[in-house]
C-alpha cells in the first residue's frame, strides 16, 4: 500500500489521508447547502415563493396545500419558506394581498383617461377585472375559490378591496339636483347600489372558474352581459 508525503516530506498513511478527503467532501457538501439556503433566503426568492404559493393554493386550496408542496414548485429548501413566513397562513395572505395588489393596479390603471363617474370608465373597469381574470388563471381561482377567505387576515383583505372599489363605484352616482330632503334617501339608495354593483362583479368570478355555472360562456359574451347589467344598475 502506497503512502504520500506532506508538506515536511514527512510520511502520511493512507488512513490519514482518506480522512482527510472525506473532511474536504463534507465541508464541500455543507457550503454548497448553505449556498442554497443563502439563494432561498434572497429577497427576490420571497417573490418566487409567493407566485408558488399562488399556483398550489389555486390547486389544491388552503387546507390541502402543504409547505413542502410550495417549496418543490418554488424549487427552495422548506427553511427557506419559512425564513420569510412564519406559518402556511402568513404565506396564504401574503400571496392573497398580491393578488389583490394585482387586480386593483390592473383596475385603476384602466380608469386613466376617463371622465370620473362616466360610462365610460364603468366600462373600462368592467373590461379590467375580466381581462385580469384571464390574463391570470391561477391568481383569479386562488382568490375566487377561496371565498370569503381561508383566514382571517384574507377575509380582512377581501373587507378591504370590497370598500374600496365601493368607493369609487360612488362617482357612478353622484347627482347635482339631489334637494336637502332626498339627499339622506338616495346616500342610503346609493349605498345599497355601489354595494351591489361590486358584489355583482365579484359574484360572477367564482361561477367562470372550471366546473362553475358560467364556465362554458365565453369570456367576450359573459363581459358583455356583465356591461349591461352594470350600466343598468347604476344609470338607468
Amino acid at each position: 500500500m502506497g503512502r504520500a508525503l506532506n508538506c515536511h516530506g514527512s510520511i502520511v498513511s493512507p488512513d490519514i489521508r482518506d480522512q482527510h478527503e472525506r473532511r474536504t467532501s463534507l465541508s464541500a457538501q455543507r457550503k454548497k447547502a448553505d449556498d442554497g439556503r443563502r439563494a432561498a433566503h434572497r429577497p427576490s426568492r420571497r417573490r418566487d415563493i409567493i407566485e408558488a404559493a399562488v399556483a398550489v393554493f389555486a390547486e389544491k386550496g388552503f387546507a390541502e396545500a402543504s409547505i413542502n408542496d410550495i417549496a418543490q414548485r418554488a424549487k427552495v429548501v422548506q427553511s427557506g419558506i419559512y425564513y420569510h413566513f412564519e406559518t402556511k397562513a402568513d404565506l396564504f395572505d401574503a400571496a392573497i394581498e398580491a393578488v389583490y395588489d394585482s387586480l386593483d393596479a390592473a383596475v385603476e390603471a384602466a380608469r386613466a383617461g376617463h371622465a370620473p363617474g362616466s360610462p365610460e370608465e364603468l366600462r373600462a373597469v368592467i373590461h379590467a377585472g375580466n381581462s385580469w381574470a384571464d390574463e391570470h388563471p391561477r391568481a383569479s381561482k386562488m382568490l375566487y375559490s377561496q371565498l370569503p377567505g381561508a383566514t382571517p387576515r384574507s377575509a380582512q383583505f377581501r373587507e378591504e378591496h370590497e370598500a374600496r372599489h365601493a368607493a369609487a363605484a360612488f362617482r357612478y352616482l353622484e347627482r347635482d339636483d339631489v334637494s336637502a330632503d332626498d339627499s339622506g334617501v338616495n346616500s342610503i339608495n346609493d349605498v345599497l347600489t355601489a354595494r351591489t354593483l361590486v358584489h355583482l362583479m365579484i359574484s360572477v368570478m367564482p361561477l367562470r372558474l372550471d366546473g362553475g355555472a358560467l364556465s362554458r360562456r365565453s369570456a367576450q359574451a359573459l363581459e358583455v352581459s356583465l356591461q349591461a347589467v352594470g350600466h343598468r344598475i347604476v344609470f338607468d
